[in-house]
């Protein structure tokens, strides 16, 4: 027993002592893959983070006080008072949908700002995309597994929507913000507010549209009841739409309201150069130790061989 382990522990020296041999290997080692790391870093796309803080635009939700409801007074109370329902849902889901980046595509002058980089002025046309190392090897994968192969087109709608849903759109307890990583911090600003200008004035015709037709078909309803209870209700939910009404013909915010100035990063976000850094010394550490260790069991199983 006390053999084995007198065995184990000289085992366990001489592997330290191999290691200690060969400490300018494993520095070695550990130069090089610093330098691909510092590589990788200066050819990292620098990323900013921009944010904006929004708060919800308060808005008087229809309050029906009336112990007796017909199913119609059901339905307004439903509408209006569903969380699913409200203008601050409505505004993120319409905010990241295709509907609103296909309508921000027939701006040219915004597709033109946005991509900037893939426009060529002198032909009045997109530059012809070329294929990337990246998407040749992904395409290559594909055919294997028998895919279609992805193809690099101009940008268009889809691109779009792909930009704009990396806008992050946090709950907060005073309401939202948008967040957003990009290496062009004042095209990240441009793109956050034309798409929350576009979002906010789809929302007022929609509000527009429903609010006057709900206001048409209560003022019938008031004009054929004869009940004085409902008929008040009705007054309260005719009075509480025509607010609503107001505010969408405004041109103020129907559902939040951007408040302060955009913030951003005043260093690069991304990449992170102290963790690479980190990284890239302890693996090539591991790999020194290892290419030390398994050295002289390859040299063995040779002899044996």
């Amino acid at each position: 027993m006390n053999n084995e382990t007198d065995k184990g522990e000289i085992n366990l020296n001489l592997l330290f002592i191999n290691i200690y041999k060969r400490k300018f290997l494993i520095i070695l080692i550990m130069l090089i893959s610093l330098i691909f790391g510092c590589f990788y870093i200066r050819s990292s796309t620098l990323l900013y983070q921009v944010y904006l803080e929004a708060h919800p635009v308060n808005s008087d939700a229809l309050e029906i006080n009336s112990n007796r409801s017909s199913g119609i007074f059901d339905m307004f109370r439903a509408s209006a008072g569903s969380k699913s329902n409200s203008p601050l849902n409505k505004y993120v889901h319409l905010y990241h949908s295709d509907y609103i980046s296909q309508e921000l595509f027939k701006d040219q002058t915004f597709v033109k700002t946005i991509f900037s980089n893939q426009w060529d002025y002198n032909t009045n046309d997109w530059i012809a995309p070329e294929s990337s190392f990246k998407l040749r090897t992904v395409n290559l994968f594909r055919k294997v597994l028998g895919l279609p192969s992805i193809i690099n087109a101009p940008p268009n709608s889809q691109s779009l929507n792909g930009l704009i849903k990396r806008i992050k759109i946090l709950r907060k307890s005073y309401g939202i913000k948008f967040l957003l990583e990009t290496d062009n911090p004042k095209r990240g600003i441009f793109l956050i507010t034309e798409t929350h200008k576009i979002t906010d004035r789809i929302l007022k015709n929609r509000s527009l549209l429903e609010s006057n037709e709900k206001i048409q078909f209560i003022k019938q309803q008031i004009n054929l009841t004869n009940q004085s209870e409902h008929k008040q209700v009705l007054i309260k939910m005719l009075s509480s739409l025509q607010k609503q009404l107001i505010i969408a013909s405004s041109d103020f915010p129907v559902a939040v309201e951007p408040v302060g100035n955009f913030i951003i990063s005043s260093n690069p976000i991304k990449p992170k150069v102290d963790v690479i850094l980190i990284f890239s010394l302890a693996f090539g550490f591991l790999i020194g130790v290892l290419f030390t260790i398994f050295t002289p069991v390859i040299k063995i199983g040779k002899i044996y061989l």
